[in-house]
């Protein structure tokens, strides 16, 4: 076995078991992107088994973000079926490891797509719609990636995207559109998505001109996830007698009691006094993706996405 085989099992073994491990770009001598790229390849190999991939998914769309690590271009993973889930789907919190949420904008393609593609009018045209869609982000690393060779082997800490109603991309405009991310009506996050080169259409250009260029071809159906728009939110470690723990709508998670009567604010801070806090007699926490009107083709009524709960029962 390679010594690029032997590190894509190292993280397949990490995923697998639960367990987090150390960083694999010093261990395995992982030296530039390149050889992080064939990690991830090798890993996405063993994980689709012989099945086609759901799509492909772009990390530091955001020039800011770029500049400050010094990369020159995103950053590529890509999408598993297995990891798909609709609005309203249910995620448990003990198959991650250490999830975190991500608000971005999904495309899915109406079309194959084998040869580069001029511009966002001719992408448009190429796509179903485009959709609000969070991402689960999740890693195999002890504390997160350390390095972006040690991001992109993991597959850009990859773990599951949830989709929401999908819309015509040219019904609404993306370069300046507003986001906001609650946690039971607990903002923790917002942003626009111009932050995503400017508009996620343009990162969606990019991205099938690389794999077009690469050889590579797309397929109808599949989805393209444009990149984090307010950073990323951590979902907190419960403390718990089972650790048995849900995402969207578990009916029953026996957990143990750590504090006085808070009300409905769940445990979803990122500090562990806070989160003590906050769980003792939570009840669930709303997951709201809010999205202008026009994405839930809702009128002039504005209805919010709701992407899930985390439940407990006493």
């Amino acid at each position: 076995m390679s010594t690029i085989e032997q590190a894509a099992q190292a993280l397949l073994d990490a995923r697998a078991s639960g367990t987090p491990r150390g960083p694999i770009a010093s261990e395995y001598a992982l030296t530039d992107l390149a050889s992080a790229y064939a990690v991830q390849h090798a890993l996405i190999t063993r994980q689709l088994q012989g099945e086609r991939p759901a799509g492909y998914k772009l990390g530091l769309t955001d020039a800011r973000a770029r500049q400050a690590l010094g990369v020159a271009e995103p950053l590529r993973g890509v999408l598993l079926a297995a990891n798909e889930y609709q609005a309203g789907s249910t995620l448990k919190h003990a198959d991650f490891i250490a999830p975190r949420l991500e608000i971005e904008v999904a495309m899915r393609l109406a079309r194959d797509i084998e040869d580069p593609v001029a511009d966002r009018a001719e992408l448009i045209a190429a796509l179903e719609g485009v959709m609000p869609a969070l991402e689960v982000c999740d890693s195999a690393y002890d504390g997160w990636p350390k390095s972006l060779a040690d991001a992109v082997a993991d597959n850009l800490s990859s773990g599951a995207h949830v989709l929401g109603q999908c819309v015509a991309a040219d019904s609404l405009s993306l370069d300046d559109l507003p986001v906001v991310l609650k946690l039971n009506g607990e903002q923790v996050g917002n942003g626009n998505t111009g932050s995503s080169m400017g508009n996620p259409l343009d990162a969606a250009l990019w991205l099938v001109n690389q794999m077009v260029a690469a050889g590579q071809s797309l397929r109808a159906g599949d989805v393209i996830m444009t990149g984090a728009l307010a950073g990323i939110q951590p979902v907190c470690r419960w403390r718990s007698g089972r650790s048995r723990h849900g995402l969207a709508g578990q009916p029953e998670l026996p957990l143990q009691r750590l504090g006085s009567k808070t009300g409905m604010r769940t445990a979803v801070s990122p500090h562990k006094s806070q989160a003590r806090k906050n769980l003792a007699e939570a009840r669930f926490c709303r997951i709201v993706l809010i999205i202008p009107n026009a994405w839930c083709l809702q009128g002039t009524v504005p209805v919010p996405c709701c992407f899930g709960r985390f439940l407990r029962c006493s």
